[in-house]
């Protein structure tokens, strides 16, 4: 079973935690997170570009000039695609992009990408994290030995409270999420990511369902 470090909020080390090998000391599926990082980012398309056929565009009821005798070539609406104001030939139209992938995929690629982040010292623990105060500058105060302005930290708690999620809205290199909603995007997106105690066991547990 692997071990962390446990830090308190002055930064200083005060304990550790066992985790579990199977989720952060996996082996690596770069193939898989691949696939699960197209997915998510596929299922946040909205999906909505849509243009108009020569059957939507708005007039061109009447032919433009008679068939013969102008020597002018041939044309029966003015809005077809080869005019200016036409229709679109082959133009996008609202589809949804979004594809899943099974749970067993989703897991192997949140594995993988956690043993990596372990592996590089990205991963920090903290005992608790709350901001009675609900303060901006007390946030700041308790995360500055974990984050620096240069780079963005993920802080991961197992249930966040109200007062927590006001003081660290306005951080803008934080991102807090519950240990449920943690995401591959957010994780390979992080330089940083710093869990509560708690927050580390309730991923550590979605994880091996």
């Amino acid at each position: 079973m692997a071990k962390l470090a446990v830090y308190n909020l002055a930064g200083k080390e005060t304990d550790t935690i066992t985790v579990s090998d199977g989720v952060f000391a996996t082996l690596k599926s770069p193939t898989v997170v691949h696939q699960a990082i197209n997915s998510y980012l596929a299922n946040q398309r909205s999906g909505t570009a849509s243009t108009k056929t020569r059957a939507e565009v708005s007039g061109g009821g009447i032919k433009p000039w008679k068939q013969k005798g102008t020597g002018r070539a041939r044309a029966g609406s003015s809005r077809s695609p080869l005019w200016r104001h036409g229709g679109i030939v082959f133009g996008p139209k609202p589809r949804d992009y979004s594809f899943s992938l099974s749970k067993k995929m989703m897991k192997a690629a949140l594995k993988t990408v956690l043993s990596d982040r372990v592996k590089e010292g990205l991963v920090k623990v903290v005992e608790d994290l709350d901001i009675a105060s609900g303060k901006t500058k007390d946030a700041v105060a308790a995360l500055a030995p974990f984050v620096s302005e240069e780079s963005n930290l993920l802080l991961v708690v197992s249930n966040p409270s109200e007062n927590l999620k006001r003081a660290v809205r306005n951080i803008p290199a934080v991102k807090i999420v519950a240990s449920e909603g943690v995401n591959i995007n957010d994780l390979l997106s992080a330089q940083q990511i710093l869990f509560t105690k708690k927050g580390i066991k309730a991923l550590e547990e979605r994880i091996e369902k």
